[in-house]
This record gives structure tokens, C-alpha cells and sequence, in this order.
């Protein structure tokens, strides 16, 4: 149900966290509703309004500070976030952190080979089946010493190279 951005407002300063997550989630949040709810003291608020497509990549930086993982988590994966603030994310000790990066859709080259040399299996499964992978990173990430890695590279690199048939 979409609501007004007044309604959005309104259900906002509802006392259940589960009706402000349902508010900011809404496609007609606007920046007034969005930066409130930033200002939740609910993480799981904060998690859903910095996953919103409005916001700015200054506010995903201070969303970046948080001490909520759920919040860095979310904030990393927005399209909004700068190549510096990605950078940085996949420098954090948390793998789940730069497990969430290889999940932003405006990662480069670059930072896919940094997911594919991580030290965590998942993080380097998130590097293989990003959008953007280029087929000599596939060709790198048949070699992984997880199998399961190597195995799921041998099928992406088969696709990459079928050759259609007329």
C-alpha cells in the first residue's frame, strides 16, 4: 500500500519500530521521512532507511560509523556509496562487511579482485557472482582452494563462453 508522505510521517513516530520500518520503506519516502528515520533509535530503522535509493553518499558515510553492523551492512550494499567509502568497507576486519560490498552493483575490476583474494570463502564467492566479473577473474577463481568455489567458476566460465547455436 503506498501512503502519502504525510501518513509516512505520521507512522513514523509510531512507538512500534515495526511500523516506522514499514513507513520508510515505502517508494514515497521522501528526504524529510528518510532523514528521520536515520535519526531512529531502532537499528533495524536506520538499516532500512540508509538502504533507500534517496540517500545521499554523505549520510551512507556517517552510517559507515555506526556501531550496528546491520547498518554498516546496509549502507555499504547502497548504489550510493562512493568508490572511497567502498574501498574503505572492504578494508574492515568484518567479513561481512566486504561480504556486503561484493553485493553493491557499482563495484569495479578492482575491487572484485580484492573480494576474489579475500581470506573468507563467502566473500570470495560474492566476488565470482558479481554482475561485473570479467572472464579472466572467473578463470582465476577456478583455481580456489575451495571446491565448491572452483566448481561454481567452472560453470560461470562455461556460460561466459557458450557460444550460441544458430
Amino acid at each position: 500500500m503506498n501512503m502519502t508522505t504525510e501518513e509516512i510521517d505520521i507512522a513514523l513516530n509510531s512507538k512500534d519500530y515495526r511500523v516506522r520500518i514499514a513507513a520508510i520503506s515505502n517508494p514515497n519516502a521522501n528526504k524529510e521521512n528518510i532523514d528521520k528515520a536515520l535519526n531512529d533509535p531502532h537499528p533495524f530503522v536506520v538499516s532500512v532507511a540508509i538502504s533507500n535509493i534517496k540517500v545521499t553518499p554523505e549520510q551512507i558515510a556517517i552510517a559507515l560509523t555506526s556501531k550496528y553492523e546491520n547498518i554498516k551492512i546496509s549502507a555499504i550494499r547502497n548504489p550510493n556509496a562512493t568508490l572511497d567509502q567502498i574501498n574503505t568497507a572492504l578494508n574492515d576486519k568484518n567479513y561481512k562487511i566486504r561480504f556486503a560490498v561484493m553485493h553493491n552493483p557499482n563495484i569495479n575490476s578492482e575491487q572484485i579482485n580484492r573480494g576474489l583474494f579475500d581470506s573468507i570463502a563467502c566473500v570470495r564467492e560474492a566476488a565470482l557472482n558479481h554482475p561485473n566479473i570479467t572472464i579472466d577473474q572467473v578463470e582465476y577463481a577456478m583455481d580456489d582452494p575451495d571446491c565448491f568455489i572452483g566448481h561454481r567458476a567452472i560453470i560461470i566460465y562455461n556460460k561466459m563462453t557458450k557460444i550460441e547455436k544458430l
